[in-house]
């Protein structure tokens, strides 16, 4: 069960996807949690967020596939 958005508290989540299509059900589902979520298409665009010193991230999210 998806716990109620008072059991826990809102999170800025930065998420590294290259799939379009997955890139919105991520957004969708977490921004229904109540999450902000910001979106990058690459790990390099994932890091220039990260670093940035405009905002903090409470957790990273990265599609990794190893061959």
């Amino acid at each position: 069960s998806v716990p109620s958005t008072t059991d826990y508290d809102p999170l800025n989540v930065l998420v590294a996807e290259d799939d379009p299509i997955n890139s919105k059900i991520i957004q969708k589902r977490l921004t229904k949690l109540g999450h902000t979520v910001e979106l990058t298409s690459n790990g390099e665009a994932c890091k220039i967020a990260f670093a940035s010193a405009t905002k903090c991230f409470d957790v990273v999210l990265m599609d990794i596939q190893v061959c």
